[in-house]
C-alpha cells in the first residue's frame, strides 16, 4: 500500500451504489479504494428500490429518482467544498442528468469537474439526438475541466463526431473489482482435454450484445464437438430472454444453459469453471468482461470493435471476429472446443497482457496523475 501523500485534493466521486448492480458502481468502488490513500476522496452513493431495470429510460419513477439525487448531490458538494467532482456520463436521457449534476456542482463551488465517458453506443446514441439535445449536451461538456474516455478510439470519436477540444480529453483505460483480480492473479486453470468444454457468455441477454448472432454459431457445430454454454445475466432487452429461449428450442441446442445475473462468489465460480468467453458483440467500447477472463487467463472469443483491437492482438492473446460473422465464430468456437494447446497459450498470453498493462494499480496511478495535473 503507498503511503499517504501531501497532495489531499477533496474529490467527490460518483456514483457508488449498494442496490445498482453494474459496472459503473464496480469501477468507482475501485477508485475509491485506490484512490484513498493519497487523496480525501468523498464517495457519493446512489440508491434506488425500485425500477432497477429502467435506469435509462425517462419516466416518472426515474425523475422522483433525479429529484432524490440532486438534492443528496447538491448538498454533499455543498457540505464537502470538493477540489474535484468526479461522475460518469452515459446514454439516453442519463446523459443530461450526469451533465446537470456535473454543471451545478461547479456552480455550487467545486473548483473542477470531470465527465468519466461510459457506453458501448454513445457515439451511435449521439448521432440520432436532436440538435437540440446536442447543443445543451456539447455546452455543458465543453465547460467540463476534463473528459475521460476509456480508449484512443473513442478519444478520436468524441474529439471528431462530438467536437470536445482534444486538450480536454484524456485515456482512462477499465478497471475490474479488486477482489475479482486478486483472486485470479494467482488461479491456476486447468487447461486439459475435457469430455465437455464450457463456454460462457455473461451479460448478454441483448440483442446487440449478439446472444442470437451466438446460438446461430452454435447451430453450425458439427456434432462431435462437445461443448455446454451457460449465458448469465438479467435481461437488458425485453423479450430477449424468451426469444433466446425460443431459438435454443427450435435449434434443438439441449446443452444451452440460461441464467439469470449472478456477482461475488458464485460470479467467480463460473469464471474459475469455464474454459472460454465468447462476447459475439455488435457494439462495445472496453467491456469489462473481456479485463475479468483476461485477468482470469481465461481464452476469449471477441468482437473486433472498440478499444479492445488496441489492447489485444488477433490469434496472439485472443481471436477476433467482425460483428455479426456467424460463420467464423462458429469456426473459432470449434477450434479452441478441440484444441486444449491453443486454449493454454491464448490464455496465458491474455491473462499476461491483462497484468503487464491493465491491473488495476496501473489504472489507479494514471487516474492519480490526471487529478494531479487540475491545478
Amino acid at each position: 500500500m503507498s503511503e499517504p501523500s501531501a497532495d489531499r485534493k477533496k474529490i467527490l466521486i460518483g456514483f457508488l451504489s449498494n442496490t445498482i448492480k453494474g459496472s459503473i458502481p464496480t469501477i468507482t468502488n475501485v477508485f475509491v479504494e485506490g484512490l484513498k490513500n493519497n487523496f480525501n476522496i468523498v464517495p457519493f452513493f446512489m440508491e434506488r428500490k425500485m425500477g432497477k431495470k429502467a435506469l435509462a429510460s425517462l419516466n416518472l419513477l426515474n425523475l422522483f429518482y433525479f429529484v432524490k439525487h440532486f438534492v443528496s448531490w447538491c448538498r454533499a458538494i455543498v457540505i464537502n467544498k470538493p477540489d474535484i467532482v468526479h461522475f460518469p456520463v452515459t446514454s439516453y436521457w442519463n446523459m443530461e442528468k450526469s451533465l446537470i449534476f456535473l454543471g451545478v456542482a461547479k456552480l455550487l463551488g467545486a473548483k473542477y469537474t470531470v465527465g468519466h465517458l461510459h457506453g458501448g453506443a454513445f457515439i451511435e446514441f449521439w448521432q440520432q439526438l436532436s440538435s437540440f439535445r446536442k447543443e445543451f449536451a456539447l455546452k455543458q461538456m465543453i465547460k467540463l475541466d476534463l473528459l475521460i474516455v476509456l480508449s484512443d478510439v473513442w478519444k478520436q470519436n468524441v474529439v471528431q463526431s462530438i467536437g470536445i477540444p482534444e486538450e480536454k480529453v484524456v485515456v482512462l483505460h477499465n478497471v475490474i473489482d479488486y477482489e475479482f483480480e486478486d483472486h485470479f492473479r494467482n488461479f491456476r486453470r486447468d487447461y486439459s482435454a475435457k469430455p465437455v468444454v464450457t463456454l460462457l457468455g455473461f451479460n448478454l441477454m441483448d440483442s446487440r450484445k449478439g446472444i442470437f448472432d451466438l446460438l446461430e454459431a452454435l447451430a453450425l457445430l458439427e456434432v462431435g464437438n462437445n461443448y455446454e454454454l451457460v449465458v448469465i445475466g438479467d435481461e437488458r432487452e425485453p423479450g430477449v430472454f424468451d426469444r433466446a429461449r425460443k431459438m435454443i428450442e427450435e435449434k434443438k441446442l439441449l446443452n444451452v444453459k440460461l441464467l439469470k445475473g449472478l456477482w461475488g462468489i458464485d460470479k467467480i465460480n463460473w469464471f474459475e469453471k469455464a474454459d472460454v468467453l465468447i462476447l459475439p458483440s455488435h457494439i462495445e467500447n472496453f467491456p469489462v468482461v473481456v479485463l475479468e477472463a483476461a485477468s482470469a487467463g481465461m481464452p476469449v472469443i471477441a468482437s473486433s470493435i472498440g478499444a479492445l483491437p488496441d489492447i489485444f492482438k488477433h490469434e496472439v492473446d485472443i481471436l477476433f471476429i467482425q460483428p455479426k460473422d456467424v460463420t467464423n465464430l462458429a469456426k473459432h468456437i470449434s477450434f479452441l472446443i478441440n484444441s486444449p494447446d491453443e486454449r493454454q497459450r491464448l490464455g496465458e498470453n491474455i491473462k499476461k497482457t491483462f497484468y503487464d498493462n491493465l491491473a488495476g494499480k496501473k489504472v489507479i496511478e494514471k487516474l492519480s496523475e490526471i487529478y494531479r495535473g487540475l491545478n
